[in-house]
């Protein structure tokens, strides 16, 4: 396996939860009709940025800090647009929100990534955590 089928294949498990999120938001009111409408706008406002935020913080804390990553969720969302929403211009705004917390997320996993490493790798700390 190439370097970038390697990438692909720690990226798709994380891309599918994004995809299926997005999607079934969007087809909702397709298949509920009227009551859709209220889920709908729920994950719209409240669901997505959580999906997003928990599944950046999990892929970062496993993987560190890929800049690759943040950009997806919201690209996939922007997709979405166009097929569910009718282009409307106001919901790049929440394609905006969603990248803010895809960042932010992803920041922090990664960060408790990097510290976890750094205690992997000193030997100091691991010598004075078997002393207690």
């Amino acid at each position: 396996m190439t370097e970038f089928q390697k990438k692909l294949v720690k990226l798709f498990p994380y891309i599918l939860i994004l995809l299926v999120a997005v999607y079934a938001t969007g087809l909702v009111p397709e298949i509920f009709g009227d009551q859709g409408y209220y889920f709908s706008n729920f994950m719209l406002l409240y669901g997505l940025p959580a999906v997003f935020a928990i599944t950046a913080f999990i892929f970062a804390t496993k993987n560190g800090f890929k800049w690759y990553f943040f950009p997806i969720g919201p690209v996939i969302f922007a997709s979405s647009i166009f097929v569910f929403y009718g282009g409307d211009t106001g919901f790049f705004l929440n394609a905006l929100v969603y990248f803010v917390f895809s960042m932010v997320f992803t920041m922090t996993g990664s960060a408790i990534y990097r510290k976890r490493e750094y205690i992997r790798s000193d030997p100091n700390l691991m010598k004075e955590k078997k002393k207690k």
